[in-house]
């Protein structure tokens, strides 16, 4: 009695885990990736003592990439996060604490800051002056940066059609006058 042959299954596995091999191998050949920089940025946040007096903070960040957006962009995320557990009795911010940066984009002298509707969800004139003061002395505080646009859920604000805030704050870009912003 004949045994029936049956074709064996190994050279397929062998065959396919080399094509696995060689496929993976293939993937990894592009650009090696950049290793991250650490940079300083400086944020800006009110001395408690007054409240109205703007006080820089350098903050040390790490950048997947060195450009200037990626510095405004880490600079923009240490102002949210506010004054560090040590700066708290010193320090405070104008800035409603669930506010998110939604995007960043830089077009040198000009940079556009998009952030969620917390930002807007504040009261009295002084509290928005505040809040664009701290965004301005930050924002500008690049050399390449002297007018900052600022829009709300991509929709840009401090306009005649698009006020800022309930307060109806009107600014065509924010910017540094002397030592004073807007």
């Amino acid at each position: 009695m004949r045994r029936a042959v049956r074709p064996t299954v190994r050279p397929i596995v062998v065959l396919l885990l080399i094509g696995l091999l060689v496929f993976a191998a293939g993937c990894g050949g592009g650009k090696p990736v950049p290793p991250p920089v650490t940079a300083e940025v400086t944020v800006y946040f009110y001395l408690s003592s007054d409240g109205m007096t703007l006080e820089p903070v350098v903050r040390e960040v790490t950048l997947k990439e060195d450009t200037l957006e990626a510095r405004l962009q880490a600079a923009m995320e240490e102002l949210l996060k506010g004054p560090s557990a040590e700066e708290a009795g010193r320090l405070v911010s104008q800035l409603p604490e669930d506010v998110k940066l939604l995007g960043v984009k830089v077009s040198p002298p000009y940079a556009t800051l998009d952030l969620s509707a917390a930002l807007e969800q504040i009261g009295g004139s002084a509290r928005v002056l505040g809040i664009l003061q701290q965004l301005t002395y930050t924002g500008t505080e690049f050399e390449e940066i002297t007018d900052l646009v600022l829009e709300v859920e991509g929709v840009r604000v401090g306009t005649n059609e698009r006020p800022f805030s309930g307060e109806g704050a009107l600014f065509e870009t924010l910017t540094r006058q002397g030592d004073q912003p807007l």
